[in-house]
C-alpha cells in the first residue's frame, strides 16, 4: 500500500483517488495523461485504448474522450472506431485509402450536416486537418458519425476513415457536446 501511495503521488494523485478503488487509479491516470494532449479547452481525444480491445471482425476499438476544461477532467469516454480491419496499416494520409485518420490535430465544425452515404448513419460532424499538423494529409469529407455496421455481418463494419461512434445514443452524446460546447479540436493519438 506504501507502494501505491507513493506512486499516486508521482504521478499526481490525490490520496483520495486511492478510495477509487486500485483498479481505477490507472483509468484516473491515464485520463490525466490524456488530456494533455489538447492544446485548448473544450477538446475531443481519440486515443487507442491501453488493452487494445477489438470488435468481433478485429477492428481496433478506439476511445473518444470529451473535455470541457482542464480542471473539469474528462466529461466522457466512448468507444470508437476509424478505418476498418483490413485497412489499420494502409496510408493514413491518402484519399480512397479507408484508412484510419492519422495522428494530428483537426478543427470540429459546430454544426452538423446531412450524411451522403448510408453508413454514415445519418447525420455527421465535419472535422477538418488543422494547418501546420497534418501537411501530407490529402483526405476530405471527413467527420464524427454514428457507426450504424458496427459489429454486424454487412461487410462496412468501421468507416473509411472517419470517426465512428459504436451506438447512435454514443453519437448523440458527442453530437450534443459539440453543439453546447465548440470543442477548440480533435486530437487524434491512434498510432501504434
Amino acid at each position: 500500500m506504501h507502494q501505491v501511495l507513493i506512486a499516486a503521488q508521482i504521478i499526481g494523485l490525490s490520496t483520495a483517488a486511492l478510495f477509487i478503488g486500485i483498479s481505477d487509479i490507472n483509468s484516473v491516470a491515464d485520463a490525466s495523461m490524456k488530456s494533455s494532449s489538447c492544446r485548448a479547452f473544450p477538446c475531443l481525444v481519440l486515443s487507442r485504448d491501453t488493452s487494445n480491445p477489438k470488435n468481433r471482425f478485429n477492428n481496433p476499438i478506439y476511445k473518444l474522450t470529451a473535455y470541457r476544461s482542464r480542471s473539469a477532467g474528462q466529461t466522457f469516454r466512448l468507444n470508437a472506431v476509424s478505418g476498418r480491419a483490413f485497412t489499420q496499416n494502409r496510408n493514413r494520409y491518402q484519399t480512397q485509402t479507408h484508412a484510419p485518420l492519422p495522428d494530428g490535430s483537426y478543427s470540429v465544425a459546430a454544426r452538423v450536416v446531412e450524411g451522403t452515404i448510408p453508413e454514415v448513419g445519418g447525420t455527421m460532424i465535419p472535422i477538418f486537418p488543422k494547418p501546420g499538423f497534418n501537411s501530407r494529409m490529402t483526405r476530405g469529407d471527413l467527420g464524427i458519425h454514428w457507426d450504424p455496421s458496427f459489429n454486424k455481418d454487412r461487410k462496412e463494419d468501421g468507416t473509411s476513415g472517419c470517426v465512428g461512434l459504436t451506438t447512435k445514443h454514443d453519437y448523440r452524446r458527442v453530437r450534443d457536446f459539440v453543439l453546447a460546447y465548440h470543442p477548440r479540436s480533435l486530437e487524434v493519438r491512434i498510432d501504434r
